[in-house]
């Protein structure tokens, strides 16, 4: 899958579903808005379990950091 993925980067194509790119980056604007979506519901699970939302692991102190 690793080698798939590098493939299309280096053809300008989209990592996820293989569209020719429509915006800068390495996700097709569809497969960015999934990947966003995925992204927030992921963390809002780690931190509803006491997890790090970036690394994963137990949250040594209580409450989780925010940016603004």
């Amino acid at each position: 899958m690793q080698k798939l993925r590098e493939s299309r980067k280096q053809k300008g194509l989209c990592i996820y579903c293989g569209k020719k790119m429509d915006r800068e980056g390495i996700h097709c604007t569809s497969c960015n808005k999934q990947y966003n979506t995925w992204k927030t519901e992921y963390r809002t699970i780690l931190i509803e379990n006491l997890l790090c939302p970036q690394c994963g692991k137990p949250l040594d102190r209580e409450g989780t950091l925010t940016v603004n």
